[in-house]
């Protein structure tokens, strides 16, 4: 039957998954924007999708992209918003199963953070240790302070030199010694090459095995 509105017909099972997402992610957006009892109202949906530049080309990332968006604009859907986050060569990835999938996306490029953002982006990862943790871990500011200008404010920085002076601290006071072994000594963070490998599945600067029991 003639549903109303004209949908490229699914000529495969890639297309039939998209398309069953689309829809279900359409009906799930009005119930949230319009609930039909005495239940509270959002304004939509937001799915947020980190590393996204590790995905492997058979998923087809800018094509489901592309394709969910348009699919959702034809339910009828326009309270759903992707945020994709990933390295630089993200574009490329996109690109390469649908090109034009960038041009759906309001590109923001993140830069340093400042000393007063990687000052908080360590003492955070340090209070939320200290509330799982039976010991106790504290950082001293000139420890702070070289952590910080190592990073030279990128945050994939920030967060591999802090996991690695986290692993080389034994005393649970973090000091300039600290950093400098968890930095340059062997298994350090230079010697895992990070100007070269993206730190990935962490959930925080000082994310260890001791740091999460």
């Amino acid at each position: 039957m003639d549903s109303g509105f004209d949908r490229a017909e699914a000529e495969n099972e890639l297309d039939l998954i998209v398309d069953d997402f689309a829809y279900s992610l359409a009906e799930t957006c009005k119930r949230l924007t319009k609930p039909e009892k005495d239940e509270m109202a959002f304004d939509g949906l937001v799915i947020f999708v980190d590393e996204a530049d590790n995905a492997t080309p058979d998923l087809h990332l800018g094509y489901f992209f592309k394709a969910v968006t348009e699919l959702l604009q034809q339910h009828g859907c326009n309270n759903a918003m992707f945020v994709v986050a990933g390295l630089p060569d993200l574009c490329d990835k996109l690109a390469l199963s649908h090109p034009s999938s960038i041009r759906i996306f309001s590109q923001l490029v993140i830069t340093e953070l400042s000393p007063d953002d990687r000052a908080y982006v360590v003492d955070r990862g340090l209070v939320v240790g200290n509330e799982i943790n039976e010991q106790k871990t504290a950082i001293k500011g000139a420890a702070r302070t070289l952590i910080s200008r190592l990073s030279e404010g990128y945050p994939h920085f920030i967060q591999q030199f802090a996991y690695s002076v986290f692993e080389f601290n034994q005393d649970g006071e973090i000091d300039e010694e600290d950093v400098a072994k968890g930095a340059f000594s062997a298994g350090g963070a230079l010697d895992l090459d990070i100007m070269k490998v993206p730190i990935t599945n962490r959930l925080s600067p000082m994310n260890t095995d001791r740091y999460w029991k």
